[in-house]
């Protein structure tokens, strides 16, 4: 494995803080996948000239003026959740916008071709796919769906292997090689990020922190607790229950109130994962596995139940209490703004929302399980994150893995920058330390095919435990595991299957 010099944009296409140059191999029935080791220590940003460029190995091409078709989720009332990293019409001083309309038209004019991008509800893309593949009809060369959503569609056949597609070079630093690792199965992936990508940084967990009432409740320096370590858990909940305050004296939490921390049910998976749980991982020779049923796994749900089971200091959004009914994301992120709340718990998506916010607010990494964890852990959400797809129905794949290959590279170059340097630390983040805290939840970025494809429905019940005290992960795993196993061996069956 080839490293060079580590910077926190590198961190985002490796999902970890160096530059990884390794190639991935591919075995019959598993994967081996080089990739550096997570790193969170300062970064340094170098100078890239044209003697240290990374270029695609890709020739001359001329594509003859052809339309590059993409399809991507779109969720009315999620506006700001929208495909913002394949397509801009035009330049209009937004970063993100700007950044992506000049890649275009650089790559487009360089190899003559177009990119046009059609949005579907996020209700009907999935039979949309499902139908177009079907018919045998090449209506789109890219497709971005949701996480939670790609099983059946993998498992049926739908797409492409992405290390069958020419001219795709998976070992480049363009291309997510957490990923890559994570995604493949038995040898296979059908489903990837790269710089081109920008919702899976979007969909990385974190937690937010209103300054102001920080420093109202004499809070010790929170930045320096994650610096030594010693950000964790039980340290959090030891912080916000001396913050959270019945205002009005009536007895109850309210809207109007000050809660120590405001969440959601997404807090259950993000801390889980966050405290070095898993759902499936991968064995010693490379197949993937069960891992839930483990001492230390069931200990952190413990520490993430202790959390969302204090409905007095905890307030999650997905249920609501009698008194706050709210579980509309948008209202939601309202309370935080409205000085509701010390601790939020947010993708990163969040930070450029709240950039309006008349409170200063600080961004930390997702607490450890303890202080003997040796890294901070940021689990990629996957309600929001679209990662790229070929359905099996595209006519020139020579030509869509070039083009592929030549969006990334670029993307690395110029989106990824504009994305991480400017729209998130420059202008999202409001202090220089929460920019060091971004370095360290970029060093670290996790998937878990587990939780995306909750296999033997055991989402449901991992979720309901997290939320009631009463409740035992030991004993409510065990009557789901056989269901688990049988669902996840069958996936990898139906995957080995595949053409």
């Amino acid at each position: 494995m080839q490293k060079t010099s580590r910077t926190a944009l590198l961190s985002l296409c490796a999902a970890c803080a160096a530059l990884t140059l390794a190639a991935c191999g591919n075995a019959e029935g598993t994967e081996a996948v080089t990739s550096a080791s997570p790193d969170t220590g300062s970064v340094t940003e170098p100078t890239v000239t044209e003697d240290t460029r990374i270029y695609p190995d890709l020739p001359d091409a001329d594509f003859e003026g052809y339309e590059f078709k993409v399809a991507h989720w779109l969720y009315e009332g999620w506006e700001s959740r929208a495909c913002k990293d394949i397509y801009a019409e035009a330049e209009n001083g937004d970063t993100i916008n700007d950044a992506v309309y000049e890649r275009n038209l650089a790559v487009g004019d360089r190899y003559n071709f177009t990119v046009s991008l059609e949005e579907i509800d996020f209700n009907k893309i999935v039979t949309d796919v499902k139908n177009s593949v079907a018919a045998g009809d090449d209506l789109w060369d890219l497709a971005y769906l949701r996480l939670y959503e790609q099983k059946n569609l993998i498992s049926g056949g739908y797409y492409v292997d992405f290390y069958s597609i020419p001219n795709i070079d998976l070992s480049k630093p363009w291309w997510d090689a957490g990923c890559t690792e994570t995604l493949t199965v038995s040898g296979k992936l059908y489903l990837a990020a790269s710089a081109i990508n920008i919702s899976d940084k979007n969909a990385t967990a974190s937690v937010l922190f209103n300054k102001q009432i920080a420093a109202n409740h004499d809070v010790e320096d929170l930045y320096a607790l994650v610096d030594s370590g010693k950000w964790t858990m039980d340290k959090m909940r030891e912080i916000y229950t001396d913050v959270t305050t019945d205002l009005d004296g009536d007895g109850k939490m309210s809207d109007t109130d000050l809660w120590g921390f405001l969440g959601g049910d997404d807090v259950s998976a993000c801390f889980y994962i966050g405290g070095g749980g898993s759902f499936v991982a991968r064995d010693e020779n490379g197949v993937l596995y069960d891992s839930f049923g483990s001492e230390h796994n069931f200990a952190v749900v413990g520490k993430v139940q202790e959390i969302m089971s204090d409905t007095a200091n905890f307030y999650n959004h997905h249920t609501g209490t009698q008194d706050v009914p709210i579980t509309d994301d948008n209202e939601y992120r309202d309370l935080f703004a409205q000085g509701s709340g010390l601790f939020f718990w947010s993708r990163l998506d969040e930070v450029t929302t709240l950039r309006s916010m008349e409170a200063d607010f600080g961004i930390l990494p997702t607490p450890k399980y303890d202080e003997s964890q040796e890294d901070y852990i940021s689990f990629v959400s996957q309600h929001i994150t679209a990662l790229m797809c070929v359905p099996a129905t595209a006519s020139d794949l020579n030509r869509t893995g070039f083009i592929l290959e030549a969006l990334a590279a670029e993307s690395y170059y110029t989106v990824l920058p504009a994305y991480y340097d400017v729209a998130l630390k420059t202008k999202g983040s409001r202090d220089d330390e929460s920019s060091a805290m971004l370095d360290i939840i970029f060093g670290n970025r996790v998937y878990d095919l587990g939780e995306y494809f909750d296999f033997g429905t055991f989402g449901d019940s991992f979720r309901s435990v997290c939320r009631n005290s009463a409740k035992g992960i030991a004993s409510t795993y065990e009557k789901a595991a056989a269901k688990i196993e049988k669902a996840l061996t069958k996936f990898i069956e139906e995957v080995e299957g595949l053409e």
